[in-house]
This record gives structure tokens, sequence and C-alpha cells, in this order.
């Protein structure tokens, strides 16, 4: 009898593939929009692991970026993981159940090696646990893939420098787009990516009362001033609450279907 786990996975492939190959996209041009999947398939699959990312390849939709969570080990391997601590999606406290912080900075790629992910997200299926190791960089096989870097001042701490593993990467790797909330270090990258037309610097906005490091203003002042961002990126992340502030309601009008109303803070 097949394991169901088996079953489910053949399922979820034919199923995927069945609906790319028939969706007509209501899109402006018709052609199917650009997809970045963060972590590849991860509602199903562990996020970033090998499974997650080959299942996004195979909807043949071109234009399909896959998103990498950048990590560095002690010895300097980049890994693709979602959370700076390893704990939320991983088994790594069944390996080394003495340490109190599980940081990639505190392993070699060696020691994680035999460490598997699992799901993050505990409201998803847990079936596919246990399954795949960490993935490292070089092994996302993408067509397209978005490095984001979201604690380089961190790894400096740990005498790791991100920029330094980006640019050798980049050797063997083509990054299509490289994101962070650092201004510095999307600034010294500047120089190092200018030789190529294909890799993109994207700033990522955190939440508006956050201060940036190098600027020693907040988030939300830096949005004000786009100018600035746009002498080092070539485009912005936000958070939702940009887009679509916590004082804002759906209200339903049976004539007008949904409508925004804003209500403002006094």
């Amino acid at each position: 009898m097949a394991c169901p786990r088996v079953v489910l996975l053949i399922l979820i492939k034919f199923f995927i593939l069945q609906t790319a190959l028939s969706s007509s996209w209501r899109t402006l041009s018709g052609k199917p929009p650009a997809v970045i999947a963060r972590g590849g398939f991860s509602g199903i699959f562990p996020d970033s692991s090998i499974q997650a990312y080959e299942l996004v390849n195979i909807t043949t939709s071109p234009d399909i970026t896959l998103w990498c969570e950048l990590q560095l080990t002690k010895d300097g391997v980049g890994i693709c993981f979602p959370n700076l601590n390893l704990q939320n999606g991983s088994t790594v406290k069944k390996f080394y159940p003495n340490y109190k912080e599980t940081f990639s900075v505190d392993f070699t790629w060696k020691e994680l090696s035999s460490v598997t992910l699992s799901q993050g997200v505990y409201s998803r299926t847990p079936i596919f646990d246990d399954n795949w190791p960490i993935t490292k960089v070089e092994e996302t096989a993408a067509s397209s893939l978005w490095l984001n870097i979201q604690d380089s001042a961190f790894y400096a701490q740990h005498n790791l420098n991100v920029r330094k593993f980006v640019v050798s990467m980049s050797r063997r790797v083509r990054f299509n787009f490289i994101s962070s909330p650092e201004i510095s270090l999307l600034k010294s990258m500047k120089k190092s990516v200018k030789r190529t037309t294909v890799t993109k610097l994207m700033f990522r906005f955190l939440n508006q009362d956050q201060i940036e490091p190098f600027t020693n203003q907040s988030y939300g002042s830096l949005a004000k001033n786009l100018s600035y961002i746009k002498t080092f990126s070539s485009g912005i992340l936000v958070p939702k609450s940009y887009i679509w502030p916590a004082d804002s309601y759906l209200t339903y009008n049976p004539t007008r279907r949904w409508s925004l109303m804003l209500i403002k803070k006094v």
C-alpha cells in the first residue's frame, strides 16, 4: 500500500500542473502574473526545502522567482532558512538539545547537514516534516532567484561578511533580486552588482516606527523620501500596513459591493 505522504505528493503535483495548464490569467496582458515564491511552495512543504522549491518550478509559469532568506553558518556557508533562529522550522533541537539558542552562526555546515526541515506554521500540515535537509543557496536551482538579507549587522558581530559572501556566490549563482532593510549593505552592494543588468537591489521597509541603523531615521520617515531611496535601490518592499492602514476597515454596501472606509486617528 502506498504511503499516504507519497499519494498526497502525487495528487498535489498533478493538481498544480493541471491548474497551471488550464488557467486563463485575468491580467491586463493576459499573461501569467509575476510570482515571488517565498521559501518555495511553503504552504504545503517546509519553507525553503528542496521539494518546496522544486514544486514551484513545475507550475510552468515563466515568471516565477524563488525567494531565499539568507542565513550564514559559523564557517560562512549560505543557507536558505526563513528565520534567524533555526528552532522554528527545523529539527535542530532533536540533534542539539543542549543549545538554548539555535542560530545558524552557532553551527558549521557539517553540523547542520544532518538537520532536517519542518513546517514552521503550525496550522499547516506536518505530514512532510523531517524529510529534507536544510538547503544551501546554490542548491535552489532557480532560473530566477531573490536573495533577502535581513541581518547583515548580526553576522558582522560574528565576523561574517554578508557582502563578501554574496559577491563570491554571484560568480556561481545568478541573483535576479537582492533585498535588505539595511541601507549601508545596499550601498556597498551597488558597485558590486553594477557590472550586471540582471541583479536589482531592493530596499525593504520594516515597520514604520523601527529605526534604520545607517540613517538613524524611522522607516516611516524614509518612506516619505523615496528620491533618496532611488539613489541606491531599483525598487521597494513595504509591509501591508503601509498600503492598508490598521485603522482602515471594509464595509459592505449592497449597491456598491465592498468599499474601503478610512478612519482617521484623532
